[in-house]
């Protein structure tokens, strides 16, 4: 069978398959936060009334200035009672002076630290454990000195999300939006994680990972699960490792309103994103088996895409070259159902969270993703692993 019989059998079957199959992934992906506040909205989604008393945790290192924007918009949040606890981790810069000096205006406001001499554990993983321990209520939200809440509703938000069936809630956290081509990059990139990880809780009711900007825990399961002792050796993955063994059918929900929205500061350079993003290819290593599987299945998602991509490209330029009308249009059709059916959910989900939409660069922005990914392994293979644990 000579190449030209190949290709032509490829809209009557192989190409519409894919895309159907690709439309079945990436739609209930992308639009798993529109859909969630839509539920919301038309008051499907039984909530709390009650509101249980809340500690507020945040570990912070060298993160002074960041501290002194972010806290009194979360210590004057619209909720009847609640502490916020700052675990000072090891900081050389004068954390200490803008601690001491808001607990003088906000009563509710504590805060400890954590010893430099501590070895062979991860700091940050120190530093939460310790404010989860001081804490003096059973939920805790933490979230990190970087992070602002887009409005005072922010804990009323999480907590109507405290039902009794409930461990955790995952809330919605992206970079904070400023000029320049890399910022625009990550804030599509963490949008593409953020919908990864509603789609799982929405449709599938079982998280796989989370994200330590904005996520409330019941003290309780955090002790029974024993906190972070299972990698408390790792550097990083605090939240989405917590998160991957804490989780069971049910015990999780997601809040996505925009007012309980948390914008985070952005990397300053490519250099500071690269890192984040190896230290999570090497933290989603030790997710469990179930955590691994999620992980691959959102890999092959972007393989069908790429294919589909491919395909119909293919299949257009053969059916031009050919003059043939009717791979043309099949393959004209199938490239237009591919951008309907990611630029629409998508732009839903990030409109209903407030965030940056996508449309004409989303198709680009979705072919490069995975290979930015590709050199990000590339990356965390030839770090040493000793790097990514504690000394």
């Amino acid at each position: 069978m000579d190449i030209n019989t190949l290709v032509s059998f490829i809209p009557y079957g192989i190409l519409p398959l894919a895309t159907l199959l690709r439309e079945s992934m990436v739609q209930r992906c992308y639009g798993s936060i529109a859909y969630l506040n839509k539920q919301s909205e038309k008051g499907k989604i039984t909530y709390q009334e009650e509101k249980p008393s809340i500690s507020v945790i945040i570990a912070a290192h060298n993160q002074a200035f960041q501290l002194n924007e972010n806290l009194p918009i979360i210590l004057e949040q619209d909720y009847p009672n609640f502490e916020v606890i700052v675990v000072n981790d090891c900081s050389s810069d004068h954390t200490e002076d803008v601690l001491k000096e808001l607990s003088l205006k906000y009563k509710n406001l504590y805060h400890t630290y954590t010893l430099p001499s501590a070895r062979y554990i991860s700091h940050k993983k120190l530093a939460l454990t310790l404010g989860i321990k001081a804490s003096k209520n059973d939920w805790v939200v933490l979230t990190e000195a970087d992070c602002t809440p887009q409005s005072n509703q922010w804990l009323s938000l999480l907590a109507r999300n405290f039902t009794p069936q409930t461990d955790m809630v995952l809330g919605y956290c992206n970079y904070s939006k400023e000029k320049g081509f890399l910022n625009s990059r990550i804030i599509f990139d963490r949008l593409i994680e953020q919908l990864q990880i509603s789609k799982r809780v929405v449709y599938n009711g079982l998280a796989y990972r989370g994200d330590g900007g904005n996520m409330a825990v019941r003290k309780s399961a955090f002790i029974q699960n024993e906190g972070y002792l299972k990698n408390l050796a790792l550097k990083r993955g605090e939240d989405s490792l917590l998160v991957n063994e804490m989780a069971k059918p049910g015990n999780t929900r997601m809040e996505c309103n925009p007012e309980a929205v948390m914008l985070q500061e952005p990397p300053a350079r490519l250099k500071n994103w690269i890192t984040d993003k190896k230290f999570y290819m090497e933290t989603r290593k030790h997710y469990n088996s179930k955590g691994r599987w999620v992980s691959r299945y959102f890999g092959l998602q972007s393989t069908i895409n790429y294919l589909c991509w491919l395909l119909g490209a293919a299949e257009l330029y053969w059916g031009i070259t050919q003059q043939d009308y009717i791979h043309i249009g099949i393959a004209a059709l199938c490239i237009i159902t591919l951008l309907i059916g990611s630029i629409i959910p998508l732009n839903k989900s990030a409109k209903s969270v407030g965030c940056q939409t996508f449309y004409v660069t989303l198709p680009w922005r979705e072919w490069t993703r995975p290979l930015n990914n590709l050199l990000f392994k590339m990356h965390r293979s030839f770090t040493r692993k000793d790097e990514f644990r504690r000394k």
